[in-house]
């Protein structure tokens, strides 16, 4: 069942695997195994550094980012920061804006 307006919706179960494949597959297997792997890779970071992941603040993005900056091309910098993006919305978390990414950058 999904809500709507606070009211119960009832789909049937061939519905409910349809929508079901949709989410998993809104996004190719190789992105979606490049977004787990760059997650890992902030967690990892912000344990190293003692900083919080979810939801992370612009000072920990700015430190993290900064350090990316100095090894990494601006595409998989933006990669990243997607996949970091991708975690919040999936935690209900505030979603660091295109623009703030090259307020950054400029």
């Amino acid at each position: 069942m999904l809500i709507e307006s606070g009211k119960f919706l009832q789909i049937n179960k061939e519905k409910l695997e349809k929508i079901k494949f949709y989410i998993q597959n809104s996004k190719s297997k190789n992105t979606q195994r490049s977004y787990a792997s760059d997650w890992k890779h902030f967690i990892k970071w912000c344990e190293l550094n003692g900083r919080d992941p979810l939801p992370a603040s612009a000072g920990t993005l700015c430190l993290y980012l900064s350090e990316l900056a100095a090894t990494l091309k601006y595409s998989t910098i933006r990669r990243r920061v997607s996949s970091i993006n991708m975690a919040h919305k999936f935690k209900h978390h505030r979603l660091l804006l295109e623009y703030e990414i090259k307020l950054f950058f400029y």
